[in-house]
């Protein structure tokens, strides 16, 4: 009996190796399609971060519209090129939208959407956040960020319950924030407004490369295991 259940966690083992392996095999190349297409789209001329499209439209935004601009964000879940999101704290008129719609040519798209909360007024809040500490007395806040995409300070704490979440809403208000569970410690940058498939990239080559030198010490630990079983 002993045998067959050493032979069912060698197999179930071996079948955790496989999809682990899968993964790591799918997510490289997942990151290497996305640099041929940066390189295709270069070789065409197009500038995927659509820069001066962005610069065009913010000088418009300067000099009509900086009283109720709130930030900018490229979302590129709706299309690969991504789409340029431009956030206002007031709706914009319509004659506004069709001038800063006039500047975009080429792949370029641009949307607008109105907002609660400034890009630095979510900052301001993030940094009186931190400036309160991170410890406390039955849990610890492991990160704190601006989601510039749903205008919110996103605060991550460890071990999360919600009386521990509701002791943050009651010392920083319920609004501009949300708790969530905590991560590793760092202080998070998860939307901006110069989100570069360039910069995406390199930060998903990264995390590739990690996948990638981590792999050779999990397997090792594996097969001393299953050789533990067997002498």
């Amino acid at each position: 009996m002993i045998k067959n259940l050493s032979k069912g966690f060698l197999i179930m083992f071996m079948m955790l190796i496989f999809i682990i392996l899968e993964h790591g095999v799918s997510a490289e190349a997942n990151s290497d399609g996305l640099t041929k297409q940066i390189r295709d789209w270069e070789e065409e001329g197009i500038d995927p971060n659509h820069h001066e499209a962005r610069d065009s439209v913010l000088d418009y935004i300067s000099e009509h519209l900086s009283e109720t601009y709130a930030g900018m964000y490229i979302d590129r879940e709706q299309r690969d090129l991504g789409v340029m999101v431009f956030l206002f704290t007031e709706p914009v008129a319509e004659h506004h939208t069709q001038e800063m719609q006039g500047l975009i040519q080429g792949p370029a798209e641009i949307e607008f959407k109105e907002v609660a909360y400034t890009e630095e007024e979510l900052r301001d809040k993030q940094k009186k956040i931190d400036s309160n500490g991170f410890e406390y007395e039955a849990f610890t806040i492991t990160h704190t960020g601006v989601d510039i995409k749903n205008t919110i300070v996103e605060i991550g704490i460890d071990p999360y319950t919600e009386e521990n979440a509701q002791t943050l809403y009651d010392q920083f208000g319920e609004e501009q924030i949300e708790i969530v569970e905590g991560k590793p410690v760092t202080t998070l940058e998860m939307e901006t407004t110069s989100t570069d498939v360039n910069e995406e990239e390199d930060d998903k080559r990264e995390g590739t490369d990690t996948i990638e030198e981590n792999q050779p010490n999990f397997l090792g630990k594996v097969l001393q295991v299953i050789k533990n079983w067997f002498s």
